[in-house]
């Protein structure tokens, strides 16, 4: 059967091998080779410390030797299965060793026997119920416990973004204030028409780059921060802003220290009327 499948000897593949195919002759009505199976699988698995092929070899085998009528050899092999249970620390193998021996003892009358397995039986089965229900129970709370995080993650995610829309609110509205300030002074003869270029100077570069910013956040999230498109993007933008930007300086400065200087020419003219004689 290995050399049909490629498999050495060495391999621990073997174990399993010689498990499948007695299978296949149990089914068959083979059962001398079958037990020829079994026993091999059992020698290699033990010789190879592979104790998951051992205990299924075990238990497998002796259920035929069951079959067949051979209660010796059937107790032997099912208490081998049920030893190397222990090793596999497996409590279903444990219980299906636990019920093999106690139909076994009843068969030969040994009913105390019999029942110190029917009760160990019942004992791993209400432990591996037990067990499953404390999996169970965990795995909700675990859940709950990723369903708790998400929600947090969500909030904080909700709380910073409002904070963030916030600190856009009152970069805003102190933009606007500075601006209605600078149009304020703009209009008397507190400020020269010097002072009015370079303040509206910087006023118009702090309003380009808060229109900038906002739209860098925002191009951010549609673009999903591909380095190309937001490229292509911001190109665009810049094409459309800086034009914008350049003649909106021009006109508002120019504009508004035109309007200063007459102002301060009408403030001067007053002045010399008044104190020249009539």
């Amino acid at each position: 059967f290995q050399a049909e499948d490629g498999i050495r000897d060495r391999s621990p593949s073997r174990g399993l091998g010689d498990v499948y195919k007695r299978q296949v002759h149990e089914a068959m009505g083979e059962l001398k080779v079958a037990e020829s199976y079994y026993k091999t699988c059992i020698a290699f698995a033990s010789q190879n410390n592979i104790h998951s092929s051992n205990v299924n070899a075990n238990l497998l085998y002796a259920k035929l030797l069951l079959k067949q009528g051979d209660i010796i050899q059937a107790k032997k092999f099912t208490k081998n299965h049920f030893n190397f249970s222990y090793i596999t620390e497996n409590l279903e193998d444990r219980m299906d060793a636990s019920n093999l021996l106690k139909d076994i003892y009843r068969t030969i009358g040994d009913r105390d026997s019999a029942y110190y397995y029917a009760k160990l039986f019942s004992h791993l089965s209400d432990t591996l119920q037990q067990a499953n229900e404390n999996f169970t129970t965990q795995n909700l709370a675990y859940s709950k416990h990723l369903d708790l995080l998400e929600k947090e993650i969500e909030n904080n995610k909700i709380k910073n973004q409002n904070l963030l829309n916030l600190e856009y609110i009152f970069i805003f509205i102190g933009l606007f204030s500075l601006f209605i300030l600078f149009l304020a002074l703009s209009n008397t003869i507190i400020v020269t028409p010097g002072f009015i270029k370079v303040s509206g100077f910087f006023i118009i570069v702090l309003f380009f780059e808060f229109i900038n910013l906002t739209l860098h956040y925002k191009l951010t999230n549609l673009s999903h921060q591909y380095p190309l498109v937001m490229l292509i993007i911001m190109v665009l933008v810049a094409l459309l802003i800086i034009p914008i930007h350049h003649r909106l300086e021009k006109w508002l400065i120019n504009k508004l220290s035109q309007k200063n200087q007459d102002i301060h020419y009408q403030k001067a003219k007053n002045t010399l009327e008044e104190i020249t004689p009539s």
